[in-house]
């Protein structure tokens, strides 16, 4: 049996995972959907509307309450 696909696909792993460490390394808040969600986490924890408007520069948060509770111990812009 040849090891040939085996090779390929560890090749693939050992270019794509480093490009993109580089890539969040370069650009660590672009393209995250995380603060919106951190963000839900803290009005939880704050008792606040999760659905309400969102601060300045973030996305509508729109997944169900548990979510939101999730990420409330996660550390965030509280």
């Amino acid at each position: 049996m040849s090891r040939l696909p085996l090779r390929w696909a560890v090749l693939v792993w050992v270019i794509i995972v480093p490009a993109v460490g580089v890539r969040v390394l370069l650009k660590p808040h672009s393209n995250t959907v995380f603060p919106i969600f951190a963000d839900a986490g803290c009005n939880w924890l704050a008792r606040h509307d999760i659905y309400g408007p969102p601060k300045s520069g973030l996305d509508q948060f729109r997944y169900s309450p548990a979510i939101a509770a999730a990420f409330a111990p996660c550390p965030g812009p509280c």
